[in-house]
């Protein structure tokens, strides 16, 4: 595992919520939680909100957020609205330098933590990218599904993504898996980590393509 020295001034109580979340594996000092923390600070997404909060922070010139505060609304507007009961905040993140130099080992599209969903930006040098492995199949079709073009050889394959291609993964699968561990949060304490993500990829198969209304 990945050790990173704590950020200066990075409050052990805030980033001790990351160790008790089965939803996510981010380690508790990378720069993605540093945002995050920052994030939950400036908007106190521990308090229990009346209404939806769905807010954007400036995007870093190294990043591309392919979704709006408008797009994430609309989205959430065709799920059965029980879903988004108890849900607090959708933050779309900006990014930072020291996030991109690390996206290669600690990116995630997205995360979930105590009713609060994060939408990560993707960094702008890997709307093309070269696999020397192939990528699980599972995952090869969730790109596809989007409409990535991927391109297979026997020295692995390239994964290419354009903006509408990277809007509808962000909107269709990303933002609804996150959706789906909110509707499953009540099972997290029993549920292995494998049993939680299998969950979510089904809720975002139902809920972002198959059944989207």
């Amino acid at each position: 595992m990945l050790k990173v020295r704590p950020h200066k001034g990075h409050r052990a109580q805030r980033t001790g919520l990351w160790a008790k979340s089965k939803s996510t594996n981010l380690s508790r000092f990378n720069p993605y939680v540093v945002e995050m923390d920052q994030v939950f600070l400036k908007h106190d997404l521990l308090r229990r909100r009346r209404n939806l909060l769905i807010t954007a922070c400036p995007t870093h010139p190294r990043f591309i957020m392919p979704v709006s505060e408008t797009d994430i609304r609309a989205e959430l507007s065709r799920v059965p609205q029980e879903f988004l009961s108890g849900l607090n905040a959708v933050i779309l993140l900006g990014g930072s330098k020291k996030q991109e130099k690390t996206y290669r080992s600690l990116f995630k599209f997205g995360c979930y933590l105590l009713n609060v969903i994060f939408l990560c930006p993707y960094p702008k040098t890997a709307m093309r990218k070269r696999y020397k492995t192939l990528p699980k199949p599972s995952i090869l079709a969730e790109y596809e599904r989007a409409g990535a073009q991927i391109r297979r050889s026997n020295n692995g394959c390239e994964i290419n993504f354009d903006e509408t291609s990277l809007r509808t993964f962000y909107l269709r699968d990303v933002l609804i898996h996150e959706l789906g561990h909110h509707v499953d949060r009540d099972n997290f304490k029993t549920k292995t980590k494998r049993r939680i993500e299998s969950f979510a990829d089904w809720f975002a198969s139902e809920y972002g393509y198959r059944l989207r209304i």
